[in-house]
């Protein structure tokens, strides 16, 4: 689901669907965990006995999603926020990257929520939508981690002009 690029032998092909680990998750996890980990308390020092996790079921188990409120939760309500948002600001700069492999936050979904916004032609330039090489983790890859970070680096340049 992370990167339908990469793909794995199914540990159990007699089951209806797949059981196994996600091969990107499996080979990243360790990776990025230290990472965030050791950034948080020896460059930011930050002191706690918590542990960082890539994912955390029991997190995602707990949240409490409300369907019966003003629908200011999920993909409508993050388009119409920013919506509003980027109408109030019309210098603000929004830039959404993908990985054309994610299936989990697959591209094309975010191209439809972008053009279902409806901006003013004038504010609808400040957004801007790029797809790199690569799955959810696209910076993973390091032709998509450069084009990516050149992206950052005008993007930056220009919102801050």
């Amino acid at each position: 689901m992370y990167d339908a690029s990469i793909t794995a032998i199914d540990p159990f092909p007699d089951r209806m669907t797949y059981e196994g680990t996600d091969p990107t998750l499996n080979g990243l996890d360790r990776l990025f965990t230290g990472a965030i980990n050791s950034h948080l308390r020896q460059t930011l020092g930050v002191e706690t006995d918590l542990t960082y996790r890539l994912l955390n079921l029991e997190t995602l188990k707990a949240w409490q999603f409300d369907f019966k409120g003003d629908w200011k939760q999920g993909f409508q309500g993050s388009v119409d926020d920013l919506r509003v948002g980027m109408t109030l600001n019309p210098y603000m700069q929004v830039s959404i990257s993908h990985g054309i492999f994610d299936l989990v936050t697959p591209y094309f979904a975010s191209n439809h929520l972008a053009s279902q916004m409806k901006l003013n032609s004038e504010i609808r330039q400040n957004l801007t939508l790029k797809h790199y090489p690569g799955g959810h983790m696209f910076y993973t890859w390091d032709e998509s981690r450069q084009q990516w970070f050149a992206q950052m680096q005008a993007f930056y340049r220009h919102a801050t002009a």
